[in-house]
């Protein structure tokens, strides 16, 4: 099951980290893992150590996202449970910032992603998509993983924006 919690936090990267972590760690004490610690793999990939489960987490602009995949099925009201199963999972959110001209995106996705598109909508989609799947894997953001993938991806509306969220899993 993939438990997804998103909070609102103050626009700083310091703030969004910070509520990331404490976000991750009271969704996990509610999931019953109550003496978990959040560590740090090599490439920055937060873990806990805890066997069949998985965690990942994403801030932008004012908010966070954090998931955990794991084999409980527990009925929390901190998160919303997805009915999807795995072994690793990784998440990443964006703020659709139309505030550019698209061909500036264009280029970006043409040149990282190696994709092309033609709304900011689509670019932040197509953006979050690698960026998870990357997350997920170790590998970092510009793999150009977006392609044939298990993934979940959404659109959110929060404090009158939209925001981009996709969720990687194997």
């Amino acid at each position: 099951m993939i438990y997804l919690s998103v909070a609102r936090c103050e626009s700083t990267p310091a703030s969004g980290h910070e509520t990331a972590h404490r976000v991750l760690l009271s969704l996990l004490s509610d999931l019953g893992y109550t003496d978990a610690v959040i560590k740090k793999e090599p490439n920055g990939r937060p873990f806990t150590g805890i066997e069949g489960l998985d965690v990942s987490i994403s801030h932008t602009s004012d908010i966070v996202a954090v998931c955990v995949i794991c084999d409980r099925d527990t009925d929390i009201e901190t998160a919303v449970a997805l009915p999807f199963y795995g072994t690793r999972v990784g998440i990443d959110v964006e703020e659709i910032k139309r505030d550019a001209d698209i061909s500036s995106r264009q280029k970006i996705a043409n040149r990282f992603l190696n994709c092309e598109v033609s709304t900011h909508e689509e670019f932040f989609r197509k953006w979050t998509r690698n960026e998870s799947y990357g997350k997920m894997t170790g590998e970092g953001v510009f793999n150009r993983g977006d392609t044939d993938r298990t993934m979940l991806s959404f659109t959110l509306q929060m404090n009158g924006k939209d925001y981009s969220l996709s969720i990687s899993f194997n």
